[in-house]
């Protein structure tokens, strides 16, 4: 497979959802122990822990450690 920036390069075959709703997220969580490599694209990002921001504000925490 090509490679494409942010998705580690595999073997597997590649199953792509569109949209990180509670369906979206239902999808890849049920094809979690699948042979495949699941990849989840949503333009929006609602599974972040929201009392946190303030750090991350504050510089007292790396974002990508309170995105879900």
């Amino acid at each position: 497979m090509s490679e494409i920036p942010g998705i580690p390069n595999t073997d597997k075959k590649r199953i792509v959802i569109i949209g990180g709703g509670f369906a979206g997220i239902q999808m890849a969580k049920s094809l979690r122990k699948s042979p495949y490599q699941i990849v989840l694209i949503d333009k929006n990002n609602y599974h972040q822990f929201h009392p946190l921001f303030y750090q991350v504000a504050t510089s007292g925490l790396e974002p990508s450690t309170i995105v879900g």
